[in-house]
């Protein structure tokens, strides 16, 4: 079973306006929206499949797997990602609630979503953080009246995983185990492993490395660390345990990874 990819996203606001494209399993703390401008594509959210016609829109909450698979020979996709810090009066709707379906047809789209994505464009290379977050709420305030939402609670998978992930994400190259998690969010290291393997398709294991891959990777090309002080600061215990895990995921060494020997 292959593990989501944890997608890390400095950036308030992601806009992109381009042919789809096929991406693998991934998450992030971001809401999502995607318009079909041209073609077809086929969007999965939260284990649901979908093929996108033309004004057909699908969402992706915070921290909510999704992925894009692309079959047809051309066309032309808007996606627009926000940061949390941007959700304004929906942050609570968007951390409480989540879709019972994530895709809305052509025919339910207002034409303020389509404006407000079209305004997104505008932004695209130098985003204004105020007026994105104008247009988002407008697109929220749009689409969530016609979707069906249903209220997280402490003990569905829904929010468990959302509270496993955002803990995760804050405390990846610490010390951390699923009994350890578990105690954390307090619940059974059993209803903890369910979760990973239900909702976010994936193992414990597999995400925590996961994670510790992608800070490896972006400190590999960014920093000059040593390769040892990069293995300890994204939580490894050992260089022999980075090495293997590192190859395991992007099958090459740190090393070769560094060296630009990873295309």
């Amino acid at each position: 079973m292959d593990s989501p990819i944890f997608e890390y996203r400095p950036d308030m606001v992601y806009i992109t306006h381009d042919e789809p494209f096929t991406f693998s399993a991934h998450v992030h703390p971001h809401f999502e929206a995607i318009l079909m401008r041209e073609g077809q594509t086929s969007v999965s959210v939260d284990g649901m499949e979908r093929t996108l016609q033309v004004g057909d829109m699908a969402v992706a909450f915070p921290n909510t797997v999704h992925s894009f698979h692309h079959f047809a020979n051309e066309g032309i996709l808007d996606i627009v990602l926000c940061a949390p810090q941007l959700f304004k009066e929906y942050r609570s709707t968007l951390s409480q609630y989540h879709p019972t379906c994530a895709f809305i047809e052509k025919e339910l789209v207002h034409r303020d979503v389509v404006y407000a994505m079209d305004s997104f464009q505008t932004e695209m290379k130098d985003p204004d953080v105020n007026a994105c977050s104008a247009l988002l709420n407008l697109i929220l305030a749009r689409i969530l009246p016609v979707m069906t939402l249903c209220k997280n609670t402490e003990s569905n998978s829904f929010d468990l995983a959302h509270r496993a992930v955002s803990y995760l994400m804050a405390n990846y190259s610490e010390p951390i185990s699923l009994d350890i998690l578990a105690d954390k969010l307090g619940v059974s290291n059993s209803k903890l492993s369910r979760v990973f393997t239900n909702r976010l398709k994936t193992t414990f294991t597999s995400f925590v490395q996961q994670l510790r891959i992608d800070c490896a990777k972006k400190l590999l090309q960014s920093s000059e660390l040593s390769i040892e002080d990069v293995c300890y600061e994204c939580g490894f215990d050992s260089l022999r345990d980075f090495d293997r895990v590192f190859v395991k995921i992007c099958g090459h060494t740190p090393r070769q990874f560094r060296k630009g020997i990873h295309f």
